[in-house]
């Protein structure tokens, strides 16, 4: 009687997400204060206690395109909790041939395969979402030697863990060392 319920089906045909990333405002820039518009349903009980069981489902391919990731992606998801504190279950996955261009590289990776997962019983964004993605480049030594260089991200959204190495054997600190753009070489 005194709580709504919003149930059904959601699905994107299609959507893309296109926010720049920003490394060097993240690092440099001190915290400010800053305002949030109040969502549409605070201090409305009715609505803060709405009850959610959704299923978010893509039919076609969503992108990320910015400075750093153009990535094809499907979903998967279902919505449960309540709209203020909703729970996010399933997956979205990452489809072969994406590009993610790390900032302070010089080489750009190829996805290969890779997913975002998400668990209802955990909170967002402190233990959900995992990442798996992989992803590999071709580096050509001054030999014309070719050497795949493979990056791997894994963890939760906010404790990311980076793993880098070549298929030749080579560990995280020298791949870093190729990848990295040199800066001594600028003149002054």
């Amino acid at each position: 009687g005194n709580q709504l319920t919003l149930r059904g089906n959601i699905d994107l045909v299609e959507g893309r997400y296109s926010q720049n990333f920003d490394l060097a405002g993240l690092l440099f820039t001190p915290k400010r204060t800053s305002e949030a518009a109040e969502p549409f349903w605070q201090g409305i009980p009715l609505l803060e206690t709405m009850r959610l069981a959704l299923r978010a489902q893509s039919r076609g391919t969503l992108f990320v395109k910015n400075n750093i990731a153009d990535l094809p992606l499907t979903a998967n998801l279902d919505v449960s909790g309540t709209l203020s504190e909703p729970r996010l279950d399933g997956t979205i996955l990452l489809e072969e041939g994406g590009r993610i261009s790390p900032p302070g590289f010089r080489y750009s990776f190829d996805t290969e395969q890779g997913q975002v997962r998400f668990e209802a019983e955990k909170k967002i964004p402190d233990e959900t979402p995992t990442i798996d993605l992989s992803a590999s480049t071709v580096y050509t030594d001054n030999y014309e030697q070719q050497h795949t260089l493979v990056m791997k991200l894994t963890g939760t959204a906010l404790s990311p863990r980076l793993d880098l190495w070549s298929l030749d054997g080579w560990n995280s600190n020298q791949v870093l060392q190729i990848l990295l753009i040199v800066l001594s070489s600028v003149p002054y």
